[in-house]
């Protein structure tokens, strides 16, 4: 649990305060370690890796935002915030839930499948992932799962696990030729695989958790 204490010196604030209204904005947080300075509703906070700023009216609202580096890990956090000023002490707690930005940032990504047909039991088939986001991706996972049973037998460029109708392509240890840039698409993985009376496109594909658009 990540706590935030914001203390006010009682010379600065002669005035009791109030957080009845404070909106937090986070898109990824691991540790931030604050301390602030909190006067009648405007508050700078200094953190480890950046400065947050809020500010409201009056005393009863203020703003806070957060933003931590491109280090930080997911999950979900307990965020308290707490100040006191003269003998007015005020507190709250706000869940945190951190998503990943893996998949390049906010423009997703696209999938091109590709079935090369070769006999009622045999097909081949190429994967191509355009990262939309605005990061190169290194290190990347793309997942699907078959609808008709189908099994992969061989595969290229792509480090392949399937376990039952669930299929998992990571990028190859090492293979740094493999990461995908922002707006780029990475089109050398492809597969071998076996297939009876239906094989459709899947259409689950996640790249790093993150639903794919396909083509």
């Amino acid at each position: 649990m990540d706590v935030i204490s914001m203390a006010t010196s009682n010379h600065i604030c002669e005035r009791g305060f109030s957080m009845q209204s404070m909106r937090f904005v986070c898109t990824r947080i691991r540790q931030v370690v604050l301390s602030a300075l909190l006067a009648a509703g405007c508050l700078t906070v200094a953190t480890n890796a950046q400065t947050v700023s809020g500010n409201g009216t009056g005393t009863s609202n203020s703003t806070l935002t957060l933003t931590a580096d491109s280090s930080a890990a997911t999950g979900s956090y307990n965020i308290t915030v707490s100040g006191t000023s003269g003998s007015t002490t005020a507190s709250t707690t706000i869940a945190l839930t951190v998503s990943s930005s893996s998949s390049g940032g906010s423009g997703g990504c696209t999938v091109d499948y590709t079935i090369s047909q070769y006999n009622s039991s045999q097909f081949g088939a190429t994967v191509g992932v355009k990262n939309g986001g605005s990061s190169t991706l290194s290190g990347w996972s793309l997942t699907w799962t078959f609808a008709n049973g189908q099994t992969i037998t061989s595969s290229w460029n792509g480090a392949v696990s399937q376990s039952g109708a669930n299929v998992t392509v990571s990028e190859q240890s090492g293979q740094t030729w493999e990461n995908i840039p922002p707006g780029g698409t990475y089109t050398g993985f492809g597969f071998n695989g076996n297939w009876s009376g239906t094989n459709a496109i899947p259409t689950n594909f996640k790249l790093n958790g993150t639903a794919c658009t396909i083509n």
